[in-house]
């Protein structure tokens, strides 16, 4: 089925609340390559019906309703197309539409060569409702066409149709019959051409002047036996056809229903019709073209045969006149030779006219000769009245008739002669490509020029090669689109790489070929880090594990910066620098470093060192200040940091004590009136290059159980009083812990076994721990 359902169904779904998310999750189960809505593509009827079965599963809607809503929405797709002026010239009026849509589908077959047309007959009822016989090789379409005719008629005619479906195909209906309610202006109005203006056609047309003008028509009496064929049908019959049973020569492919009954076709008069001829009675195009080679030569011959005896009589009579007393008796063959040559001429049966005679005996007409001249034996009635094959087996059967190149289809009208009692067909070749026009041995010459055969044939062309072209332009922009969205693939991958290198304003403008320049912050945090004991590590583990190490703690701790909205600068070695406030200004710029210099020495724990399995610590370093910021270079550029902001916070990283985070007086004064925080004095250190600087341990959140982030025993010298207290209260309340939870377990042990506990030599090295830490504070 070609892509024009696909685009109905499409743009249905589109117009439900959720219709995009719909159509992502039919698209991805559907799995087709290249567009699914191609209007020119033939899908095979199982991706149609999946996608039918896929969106009804996803609406909610039976695959009926999914049919039918999309057959309602149908005629927009074959508007947006360009097909509307062709639609509208199929008649005045939607029952003129109907009768006429058989013949649109067969032009349409060369653009869309593998469609399997459907059949629409239109009925008026006495009600002045209508009944439309819907005959179709694929079951199940019914809805579809229902929906589509109901579209046809409002946006063709604005006209609302009732539309029922009073007859289902199934095993005892060979097809679907829709019951319509309309206005009657959907009907024609019935009029027609007055007596006086009938009266002004006098002209009688003679046999030879039929033949001319209906070189393809055919006559039958009222037994269907043949009693007139045109020039161009008798030449290509095998044998002389007339008195034989219609069926013998034609197949009718349309009507579907109609027989060879005399009254059938009579009451058809005002259809078209379709007939296709039997190849077993007709002769081949390569039959026909020798049988016309071999005319022609005998035509020759026969003119240069005329053109001898003419030569020699002439001669005769000129040696009689002039000289009679010279003829030599004593050689008489001169004579005899001449004479046998002008009587074996005349006993040469004139090929010309015998040829004459073959052709006037295919001008019989029912317009002027006696039809009781006709001797011809009686046959048998074989109307196809008789067949009991349903009229989908005819359809198919009919179907496959049609598409045979070498089968010649004749198009036209039948017309009743009452006072012959005859029916005459009138019509022509039905061609669309010059296939058929080579296969069937039909020359333009063979097409008269009133039935505009020629122009049909051009325009069938034409609409193939249209097509063509179409399919070659939509697969050329299917695939411009797929290139389209790997380059913005391509394109959004570029630039996410940019911006993890750089700040999104910096890439941007590099990207569009610009150096933005350095701009200068006021308010900036700056965070500097690096692993405790990393040179030992770098030196003694193969690098490869040390690359995976530093590998696995910056992805923890790049996840950490973008979760506190901080931006990370560079790496260099085991460093690891990160700001707040630059690129992006924010006043919370020292709470956001704040939080994130915790997280991530906390996190750096549950990273093993490569060297020993022990968890790793880091030192970090934080200050707050102003600093200039900007590109630096044009082969792979850096966004630099420049002022003593980043000077000091360096500085309080390598002179920080492990596993610590270490900042300034200015970064406290930065930090809001109603943090969480919890801080206490180191003291003061001397700083290279800046002299003697107040330093401040953060410890973490006041409201987190976590432990502190404390020095170890280690520099203990180097704590302030209130530090070391602070260190002191935190292990007096850890051995407590220890103590209790080892009660806890002696308690269950004994209440186990029935005897009253005692505490191990562990528990009392536990309790002589505390008091001694007691003693202390």
């Amino acid at each position: 089925m070609y892509g024009f359902m696909h685009q109905a169904l499409i743009h249905w779904l589109k117009q439900l609340p959720d219709g995009k998310d719909v159509l992502e999750s039919i698209f991805t189960d559907l799995d087709i390559q290249g567009p699914l809505d191609d209007f020119f593509r033939h899908y095979s009827d199982a991706q149609t019906m999946l996608f039918l079965d896929l969106a009804s599963k996803a609406t909610g809607h039976k695959v009926e309703e999914c049919m039918f809503e999309a057959g309602k929405v149908s005629m927009g797709t074959f508007v947006r197309n360009g097909y509307e002026p062709v639609l509208r010239t199929l008649g005045k009026d939607f029952f003129t539409m109907l009768t006429n849509l058989d013949s649109l589908h067969d032009n349409f077959l060369s653009a869309f060569p593998e469609m399997k047309v459907p059949l629409l007959q239109p009925e008026r009822n006495p009600d002045d409702s209508m009944s439309i016989h819907y005959y179709s090789q694929r079951r199940g379409l019914a809805p579809f066409m229902m929906g589509a005719l109901k579209s046809a008629a409002k946006m063709l005619y604005d006209l609302d149709i009732d539309i029922h479906h009073r007859l289902k195909r199934d095993k005892d209906h060979d097809h679907d019959v829709f019951h319509v309610f309309m206005d009657p202006s959907g009907f024609p109005d019935g009029l027609s051409a007055s007596t006086d203006d009938e009266k002004m056609a006098t002209a009688q047309l003679d046999a030879t002047m039929t033949n001319r003008l209906f070189p393809w028509h055919f006559a039958v009496d009222k037994d269907m036996r043949i009693i007139s064929l045109g020039k161009h049908l008798a030449s290509r019959m095998k044998k002389d056809c007339v008195g034989m049973h219609a069926d013998k020569l034609f197949r009718i492919a349309r009507p579907i229903d109609a027989t060879w009954d005399f009254e059938d076709m009579r009451a058809r008069c005002d259809k078209p019709f379709l007939f296709v001829t039997n190849p077993k009675r007709m002769l081949s195009a390569e039959e026909y073209s020798a049988m016309l080679t071999e005319r022609h030569q005998q035509r020759q011959l026969h003119l240069l045969k005329q053109t001898n005896r003419a030569h020699l009589e002439e001669a005769e009579t000129a040696k009689e006149v002039q000289l009679p007393s010279m003829v030599d008796v004593s050689k008489p063959h001169v004579r005899l030779v001449v004479n046998e040559a002008a009587e074996e001429d005349r006993n040469e049966p004139d090929a010309d006219a015998q040829s004459q005679t073959d052709e006037e005996r295919s001008l019989v007409c029912p317009m002027s000769r006696r039809f009781d001249a006709l001797s011809a034996p009686s046959l048998a009635n074989t109307s196809g009245s008789t067949s009991r094959r349903s009229s989908l087996d005819a359809l198919e059967q009919n179907s496959r008739y049609i598409r045979k190149p070498t089968h010649i289809k004749l198009h036209g009208e039948i017309v009743y002669d009452e006072a012959k009692q005859v029916l005459l067909f009138v019509g022509n070749p039905l061609v669309q490509s010059l296939e058929e026009l080579n296969k069937q041995g039909i020359d333009l010459a063979d097409m008269p020029i009133h039935c505009h055969g020629r122009e049909v044939l051009y325009s069938a062309m034409c609409q193939a090669v249209s097509a063509s072209n179409s399919n070659q332009v939509e697969a050329k922009l299917a695939d411009l689109d797929r290139s389209m969205i790997e380059v913005q693939e391509k394109k959004e991958q570029i630039d996410a790489l940019l911006s993890s290198i750089l700040p999104e304003n910096v890439a941007n403008a590099l990207a569009s070929g610009q150096v933005p320049p350095a701009e200068t912050y006021e308010n900036v945090t700056v965070l500097f880090s690096d692993i405790v004991g990393f040179t030992s590590i770098s030196s003694e583990v193969p690098s490869l594990e040390v690359m995976d190490m530093l590998h696995e703690l910056f992805l923890k701790f790049d996840d950490l910066a973008d979760k506190h909205g901080c931006y990370k600068v560079e790496t260099i070695g085991d460093a690891y620098m990160v700001t707040a406030g630059c690129p992006e200004e924010c006043e919370d710029h020292a709470l956001r470093i704040a939080h994130l210099a915790i997280d991530m020495a906390r996190v750096a724990q549950t990273v093993t060192s490569p060297l020993d399995g022990e968890p790793i610590r880091i030192r970090v370093g934080l200050h707050s200040g102003p600093l200039m910021a900007g590109v630096v270079g044009r082969a792979r550029p850096r966004y630099c940091l420049f002022g003593d902001t980043v000077n000091v916070a360096s500085r309080m990283e390598s002179n920080g004590l492990p596993g610590c985070i270490q900042v300034t007086y200015r970064f406290l004064r930065c930090l809001p009136h109603d943090h969480d925080l919890r801080i206490a004095p180191r003291g003061r250190l001397e700083i290279k290059g800046k002299g003697t600087i107040k330093t401040f341990l953060l410890l973490g959140r006041s409201a987190s159980e976590a432990p502190p982030l404390l020095p170890e025993d280690e520099g203990t010298d180097e704590l302030s009083e209130e530090l070391r207290m602070i260190r002191a209260h935190h292990q007096m309340r850890q051995a407590l812990q220890a103590r209790e939870h080892l009660k806890s377990l002696a308690k269950d042990e004994h209440a186990s076994r029935g005897r009253t506990p005692r505490y191990s030599h562990f528990s009392r090295s536990a309790f002589s721990t505390s008091n001694a830490l007691n003693d202390y504070v």
